[in-house]
This record gives C-alpha cells, sequence and structure tokens, in this order.
C-alpha cells in the first residue's frame, strides 16, 4: 500500500491506553514464556527471563500507575488537560489503593512463593564480582530477575556501561584514560545522605565523612584512592601509582569517587564481564515495601526493608561479629507514613545506587 504523510504522522495516543497495551503485553507474555522449570531443562543456566519475570514487571508497570494516581499534581504532565488526568479504569484500578495492592500481590508472589525462582543473593558483594572464571556461580543468582548480559563477543551491555559511569583511569586491564568509559559519577549528597543513617558521625578534614559501616559502601563505590596499573609489556600487574579521590582528596572534579559495581577484572575499551540489572529481588522487596507503606501496612513495609538491611549485614567476609549497621528499622523511627515513603525512596537509592532507577524514581514521585 501507498503511506501517505498523514499515516506516518500519527499522534501520540493517551497514555492509559499505552499502559493498557503494555498490561495486555504482559498477560499474553505469562501466558506464552516458559517457566523457570521449563527454562532451566530447556537452556540451563542460559540467564533468560522466564514467566515469574512478568510479575516483577507488572508490579513495575502498576507502581507507576499507582505513584501517578497518588499524587496527580506533583507530575511532570500537564494534568488540567482531559488526556493526561490520571484515570486509569481501563487498567482495572479505579483509586491509588487498588493500583498499591496490585503492586502489593505481584511482588509477594515473588518474595513468598515457595516455587518462586527468586531470592535474595547471600552477599550483597557477589552481585558485583564479574568474574565468571573464579566464580561463574554469580551469573546465575537467583537475585537476577531481568538482566542485560554481556559476553567477550558481544557487548552492548558495557556500551551502556561505557556511555554512563565512569571508571578510574589504568584500574585493572584499563588502559589510558577512562575517556571512553563515561562521565556519571555518584553525587557527593548520597554519599553524606549514607554515611549519616548508617554508622558514621565523624568528619574528615575536607568537611566530609569519611566511610560508612554500611558493607554495601564499599561494594558500590571506589572512594578516597585507586592503583592505577602499570600497562607496561614488562610491568604489567606492577602498581604503577596511587591516585586519591573522594572523601580524601575533593580539589576538581577529576578527584570525585567512582562506581565500583561495573568494573570486571577484563575491562578494556571493548568489553568486560560486567552486566546491567533491569531488575533484581533487593528491588522487589523495596518496591514491596513502598507498597505496603502507601496502604498504611507499617510493620509489613518495615519487615520487607529489613529482609534487605540484614543482608547488607551478612555481606562480610567475618560474620563470627555480627555487624550493627545497617540497623533495623523499627517502627518508633517514623511518625508518619510520608516519612516512611521518603526513607524507602532514599533506601532505594543506597541499595541500587548507579543501576539506572534514580531517575525513574524520582519522576514518578513528581520531580
Amino acid at each position: 500500500p501507498v503511506l501517505k504523510e498523514s499515516d506516518l504522522n500519527v499522534a501520540r495516543d493517551e497514555y492509559q491506553k499505552v499502559y493498557r497495551f503494555i498490561l495486555d503485553d504482559l498477560d499474553f507474555a505469562q501466558s506464552n514464556m516458559r517457566s523457570y522449570s521449563e527454562q532451566e531443562a530447556i537452556n540451563r543456566g542460559a540467564s533468560r527471563a522466564c514467566s515469574s519475570a512478568v510479575h516483577a514487571v507488572r508490579a513495575m508497570v502498576f507502581t507507576w500507575i499507582a505513584s501517578y494516581m497518588t499524587s496527580p499534581y506533583d507530575q511532570f504532565f500537564d494534568t488540567t488537560k482531559p488526556s493526561r488526568y490520571p484515570d486509569f479504569t481501563n487498567c482495572g484500578v479505579d483509586t491509588p489503593d487498588q493500583a498499591w495492592e496490585i503492586v502489593l500481590q505481584e511482588t509477594e508472589k515473588l518474595i513468598n512463593d515457595p516455587e518462586s525462582p527468586y531470592a535474595l543473593e547471600s552477599d550483597y558483594r557477589n552481585l558485583f564480582r564479574w568474574d565468571p572464571f573464579e566464580h561463574p556461580e554469580d551469573y546465575q543468582s537467583k537475585e537476577r530477575i531481568l538482566v542485560t548480559t554481556n559476553t567477550p563477543e558481544y557487548g552492548p551491555t558495557n556500551f551502556i556501561t561505557q556511555m554512563l559511569w565512569s571508571h578510574p583511569a589504568e584500574t585493572i586491564s584499563m588502559s589510558g584514560t577512562q575517556s571512553i568509559a563515561g562521565r556519571t559519577r555518584p553525587a557527593r549528597w548520597i554519599w553524606e545522605k549514607w554515611c549519616e543513617k548508617y554508622g558514621n558521625t565523624e568528619l574528615n578534614s575536607k568537611g566530609f565523612h569519611s566511610a560508612s559501616s554500611d558493607p554495601r559502601l564499599a561494594a558500590t563505590y571506589q572512594y578516597g584512592s585507586y592503583d592505577s596499573w602499570d600497562q607496561a609489556t614488562d610491568n604489567i600487574g606492577q602498581v604503577k601509582t596511587n591516585t586519591g579521590i573522594f572523601p580524601e582528596t575533593t580539589s576538581g572534579t577529576s578527584k570525585n569517587h567512582f562506581f565500583r559495581k561495573f568494573i570486571s577484572k577484563r575491562d578494556d575499551y571493548n568489553c568486560g564481564d560486567a552486566d546491567c540489572y533491569i531488575i533484581r529481588m533487593a528491588d522487589i522487596y523495596l518496591t514491596a515495601a513502598e507498597a505496603a507503606a502507601s496502604l498504611g501496612q507499617t510493620d509489613k513495609a518495615i519487615g520487607y526493608v529489613n529482609k534487605v538491611l540484614e543482608r547488607a549485614r551478612n555481606s562480610v567476609d567475618d560474620l563470627s561479629t555480627p555487624l550493627e549497621e545497617p540497623a533495623d528499622w523499627k517502627v518508633s523511627q517514623f511518625s508518619s507514613q510520608e516519612q516512611l515513603i521518603d526513607a524507602i525512596a532514599l533506601e532505594r537509592i543506597f541499595e541500587m545506587h548507579g543501576e539506572n532507577h534514580e531517575w525513574f524514581d524520582t519522576h514518578r514521585r513528581g520531580a
């Protein structure tokens, strides 16, 4: 058929219809995708999504819907226009609570179902070791729900990391400067919030917190200093220089700290072994916590957060001396529902900083 200009210039559909299309697509996926056991029987260890992953994605979709409906006038779109007002009756919900109920139901199917193929990894650090030779089991972790994978032959994930996360120059096998590996660096205010919340009140000579007692901090960031490795043929593997960075050295943007999460032992300009998490199980726990808090189920919300914090405390080499931080939350810490929801939002940043959630979380909350 001959296409006319009018066929090409199609107006954007109302977003409620787009959400309905997404939900219909998820229903189709759940009916036609293999279950976890079927997937493992056919292609064991392939890290492919199974039908259970649909619950996770559906929870994320309804989290956006619930957020829109909870605070419609805090959103970035013009809610005075009829087509932009958050009416989601076509998606089966009339109120924010109905949407949050669906979020809670979908996340709890993955958390509480004994046949769920997903679970929190026992050690937070294992999520970011990226060593297929020494720790191939990490790539089959039950925490992984949706992941963009990377291989030495074809590295789309590495292209993402090159665009987003800056790496320290000449670390591991990376030669030269970090110019190819992106420009994004962690925000200092998140560092300060993290250290204030979990176990460190002392400031260094620069006026910043020196570290946190939360083991996740060291797994997330390269900070204080880093070793550059000599790339000369006769000196490979020898430390060339030690470079001071935030929070010990703070002069100039080049002294900011780095994300450590996505540095692998085989990083270079073309490929590495670091995958990108789209949804992992900690995200599900914290999403369940937000839904429960939004529904006024404070005890349940705090219980889900504490599961994530317990894993963080266990992410150490020596478990004989229990860590105090990050300490479990208590109901008495929160004077209002809003305060609890805000705390969960901040906890999502601590747990998943650099995993591409911040923009989406802040925008659906009206930033």
